[in-house]
């Protein structure tokens, strides 16, 4: 890796950035070529950057995740961090932007924990939406069982109105049934 690949990588960064110059005596020179080698798709820069980082990151990923969920989780974000480095879509895992700053194992660190950081904000909402959906089941059923339970009040009630009725009408001697009349 040259110095010249170096430079273009934070010219670009620069550009993308638009912000204040960077303080090159303070980058990670070697980290920043070796991101700029992964951009390159240089031999073996991709498999050094996982081989490095892949167990820390794992490490750190554990007591948010579990041991099976923070293997999946760091592994997604080397693929993520692959494919944005071949696509035109740019966001936060992209090693273009990676600017030396901070040490590249710091950098994955920080984009870890923020996938981290959605990753529980999604849990949290999931688990919140299926609250909300068995309280709304919970509900709709309440809603049924009073509807039965009027429907049978109302049965009830005009049963109770025909009996009283039909006491009535037997207590004054009269019947409760209609006089039938044949007619010949």
């Amino acid at each position: 890796m040259n110095v010249q690949r170096i430079i273009d990588h934070l010219n670009h960064l620069q550009r993308c950035r638009r912000r204040r110059p960077i303080n090159v005596s303070r980058l990670h020179y070697e980290d920043l070529a070796h991101a700029a080698a992964c951009v390159d798709n240089a031999s073996g820069a991709w498999a050094r950057l996982i081989a490095e980082n892949e167990g820390p990151l794992i490490q750190a990923a554990q007591p948010q995740e579990g041991t099976t969920q923070a293997v999946v989780t760091v592994r997604r974000m080397f693929i993520d961090l692959r494919r944005s480095n071949s696509d035109d879509r740019r966001g936060s895992l992209d090693l273009r932007r990676y600017g030396g700053q901070t040490s590249l194992s710091e950098w994955l660190h920080d984009r870890l924990m923020g996938r981290l950081a959605v990753n529980a904000a999604i849990r949290r909402a999931s688990a919140a939406s299926a609250d909300l959906q068995a309280r709304d089941q919970r509900l709709r059923l309440a809603m049924e069982l009073l509807h039965e339970e009027r429907m049978c009040v109302q049965r009830l009630a005009e049963a109770l109105a025909q009996s009283s009725e039909s006491i009535a009408a037997n207590a004054c001697g009269k019947s409760a049934e209609p006089a039938h009349v044949h007619v010949e």
